[in-house]
């Protein structure tokens, strides 16, 4: 038999064999190096339960109907169980070891293997080496946690995997969560969550918008399509937002990191030996972070701390948070908050709101047509002088708040009554501060101005 030219074995009922004549189902087979050619690579199964064994080269194997099981042996092979509750073993090599209806039992072995159960309650194994779990036509929503070891949703409802260290999931909105190891974890479509763990991981989100978490390791994440929120934790991370608008998130990170969108250049804190790119938004954590944005429209949040926020260029929204803050808008239509704490807010070009809430707030509009409200503020500065614009103020107090006029004297400044509950203040430079349910009595004295 070692002699004979196979480049196929086919076991089917439906078809004369002239090597093993009327040969009776379910086969057991046992085929050897010695006993089938190297060519021999395609092994197919009929509708009985079959035991096929495989070569030492690259083999295609299929069950067919029935509980089968089939051993591939060394080289690189491709296992189908098809319909059955069958049982796969890849062994040495590279194997690809797919299950299809039933419930299987699917081992890798040695090597980088693919492994994908079907439908029905799978044990997939992937043995040593680096092997992945497959859920990539699977349309819903999964829940995969390496960790456990266990999948729930969809196809991957009552599958048990052991030694995994890779998922790649489907378009469903998934929750794929990694080890302590390395792992690479692949979300496609649908806005996923990926949670990578204590190893150097790999995260890509795909084309949904995804929320994407590192851990302990040096992780590259890769948002891909969609609005992506990132997180690399601590060790040295590449994180690439992708396309769309991003955001970079530190809120875990006490230290204070330092981040400057538009020069894609991270520091201190969890940020330090980070490389980042693509991103429009950021978040800092509870230390003192210096968050500068980029050309496009950004969104930066300080957190807790006394955090320092620059727009750049681009609408951009900024919000100070917990902690005395400074932020400045840049060019632009931008909007500013306060938060707690005593914080400046400085608007620059464009027509800007700004708004302060608790705490003692610095206002600066600059240029434009800016809106200014302090809320509830417990004693506010509002900032006017030449060039200043068209400027609204809403909440402003006179017992409390101060209006601070640079460059010009009490000379300069005429007051007049637009109507209803408001004052219009006008400077000689033609600059206008409209104060909202300010009556022109509660100012004209000049009390709660400041000139400098």
């Amino acid at each position: 038999m070692s002699d004979l030219p196979l480049s196929r074995f086919v076991f089917d009922p439906l078809h004369d064999s002239p090597l093993l004549p009327d040969l009776a189902w379910p086969v057991s087979a046992a085929l050897s190096a010695e006993a089938v050619p190297p060519a021999l690579d395609v092994i197919i199964g009929g509708p009985g339960d079959d035991s096929l064994p495989g070569t030492a080269g690259a083999d295609n194997m299929s069950g067919g109907a029935g509980d089968d099981t089939l051993e591939g042996g060394d080289g690189n092979d491709t296992l189908r169980g098809e319909a059955g509750n069958d049982s796969l073993l890849g062994e040495a090599g590279n194997d690809t070891v797919l299950g299809g209806g039933g419930d299987d039992i699917l081992q890798g072995g040695a090597g980088r293997d693919l492994l994908s159960g079907g439908s029905g309650a799978d044990t997939m194994s992937g043995g040593d080496g680096s092997d992945t779990v497959l859920y990539i036509f699977e349309t819903d929503d999964l829940i995969i946690n390496l960790t456990m070891g266990a999948g729930f949703g969809g196809r991957a409802q009552g599958d048990v995997l052991i030694d995994i260290e890779n998922i790649r999931a489907g378009a469903g909105n998934d929750s794929l969560i990694g080890t302590s190891g390395d792992n690479r974890i692949e979300g496609n479509d649908g806005a996923d969550t990926l949670k990578g763990g204590g190893g150097d991981d790999t995260l890509v989100g795909g084309s949904g918008a995804d929320e994407l978490a590192g851990g302990a390791g040096d992780d590259s994440i890769r948002g891909g399509l969609g609005e992506d929120n990132i997180k690399g934790g601590a060790g040295a991370d590449t994180l690439n937002g992708g396309q769309d608008v991003d955001t970079l998130l530190y809120q875990n990170d006490s230290v204070g990191v330092a981040l400057h969108l538009g020069k894609n250049s991270a520091s201190g804190g969890e940020a330090a030996g980070d490389v980042i790119s693509n991103f429009e938004n950021a978040r800092g954590g509870s230390g003192d972070d210096t968050l500068t944005g980029s050309g496009e429209d950004n969104r930066l949040a300080g957190g807790d701390g006394d955090d320092q926020l620059r727009g750049g260029a681009g609408r951009d929204t900024l919000s100070g948070e917990d902690g005395d803050d400074y932020m400045a808008g840049g060019k632009d239509d931008d909007s500013l908050r306060g938060g707690e704490g005593d914080d400046v807010l400085i608007g620059g070009d464009g027509n800007d709101f700004l708004a302060g809430e608790n705490g003692d707030n610095t206002f600066i509009g600059g240029a434009g047509d800016d809106y200014l409200t302090g809320f509830q503020g417990d004693s506010d500065v509002f900032v006017f002088g030449p060039g200043s614009g068209h400027d609204t103020m809403f909440a402003f107090r006179p017992n409390f708040d101060l209006i601070r006029i640079e460059g010009l004297t009490q000379a300069d400044i005429t007051f007049s009554d637009p109507g209803g509950p408001d004052t219009l203040m006008t400077l000689s430079t033609g600059d206008t501060v409209l104060l909202r349910n300010t009556k022109p009595y509660e100012v004209e004295d000049f009390d709660p101005f400041v000139f400098v």
